[in-house]
């Protein structure tokens, strides 16, 4: 379109026979004018360019790093749920083994208790056997000395007692 320009401005002045050795330098300060013009046109177009790709670049770059941040943000979190999950498991095991130990230790307690009751009751069992026995053979003892008596004496009361302690020895017997 600048070239057509010129060419009908050469036109012109051929046509208006301006064309001279004045003319030549104005159109020549005119070109130079046209092509500075267009130099600085350039210029501006690169700069908006060259700006265009700094502000895309900047872009870029901020959507990495905060792609990048949220990567971050994401593995932290992930860091966080595993190691809470690490401390829920590891309290929950640890809880489960304090309640098998405090049932074991519970278990054994009331076993030794039950051992030790069941000794106790034994070492009764034996105590009164150890001293029933004796009481048993004594009262035997004093029952025939006692029958020994009441057959000597012949009173209904004395047969009396005696059948009574007869039949109370037979019990214990």
């Amino acid at each position: 379109m600048l070239r057509c320009t010129l060419c009908i401005c050469v036109a012109y002045a051929y046509l208006l026979g301006l064309y001279s050795k004045f003319l030549r330098p104005l159109l020549f300060l005119f070109l130079l004018l046209l092509l500075i013009l267009l130099i600085l046109i350039l210029l501006i177009l690169i700069l908006l360019i060259l700006i265009l790709l700094i502000i895309i670049i900047i872009i870029i770059i901020i959507i990495i790093i905060i792609i990048i941040i949220i990567i971050i943000i994401n593995i932290i979190v992930i860091i966080i749920v595993v190691v809470i999950v690490i401390i829920v498991v590891v309290v929950v095991v640890l809880a489960v083994v304090v309640i098998i130990i405090i049932s074991s230790i519970i278990i054994i307690v009331i076993v030794i208790i039950i051992i030790n009751i069941l000794i106790l009751l034994l070492l009764l069992l034996i105590i009164i056997i150890i001293i029933v026995i004796p009481l048993i053979s004594i009262l035997v003892l004093v029952h025939q000395s006692d029958l020994l008596c009441a057959a000597e004496s012949s009173s209904s009361l004395e047969r009396y007692v005696h059948s009574f302690t007869v039949s109370i020895h037979h019990i214990f017997l």
